[in-house]
């Protein structure tokens, strides 16, 4: 959202597949580990090992010993599921950046993000725009392409303000800064 002295610039994040991935394959894998265990605990093994095929077929579990560890495997991985789908659900990471030139005469600029419970809730940062110094892409090809949009603000460093694998994108952005805050842009090209 643009006005005339005014951009603000929603952050919306999308999770990438591979937590949801990993939250799917962990919980098939606590799942079957929590089924093993139970059902060596009631002692059914027997009767369910008849009926998969040899692959599957557990081998004799010592209750007391690998059970009890096998359980907690499967108990702690269920933690790590539940997590992995609150971050999502959460929509960690999304917030604005709000370029303000009017405000109080000097021009104010404000990064929020939602975070994850805890002590750094929700990150807000505020500065205003004479502090700021540069604006710097950071550029990595190859398998992981990964461009990062910086500010550098005195006395507080580097602020990161996008990351995204779309070149166009960060471009765009730089530009629009530049466009409104006149300042220097950097390029650093990491292969």
């Amino acid at each position: 959202m643009t006005h005339k002295h005014i951009w603000v610039d929603l952050v919306e994040v999308s999770p990438p597949p591979s937590p949801v991935c990993w939250a799917c394959i962990l919980f098939l894998v606590s799942a079957c580990l929590l089924f093993c265990v139970i059902y060596r605990f009631l002692d059914r093994v027997e009767e369910i090992d008849k009926d998969l095929p040899p692959f599957a077929r557990s081998p004799q579990i010592i209750l007391f010993r690998q059970g009890v560890i096998i359980f907690f495997y499967g108990l702690s991985s269920l933690f790590v599921i539940f997590y992995l789908w609150c971050i999502r659900w959460w929509n960690g990471g999304s917030g604005y950046k709000r370029f303000d030139r009017n405000r109080r005469k000097q021009g104010l600029v404000c990064v929020f993000r939602w975070g994850v419970p805890g002590n750094d809730l929700c990150p807000l940062i505020i500065f205003l725009m004479q502090d700021i110094a540069w604006i710097t892409i950071i550029i990595r090809e190859g398998i992981n392409a990964q461009h990062t949009l910086y500010l550098h603000v005195r006395g507080k460093g580097p602020v990161a303000l996008l990351r995204t694998t779309q070149r166009e994108e960060i471009k765009t952005k730089a530009l629009q800064l530049y466009d409104l805050l006149q300042v220097r842009i950097i390029v650093y090209y990491d292969f």
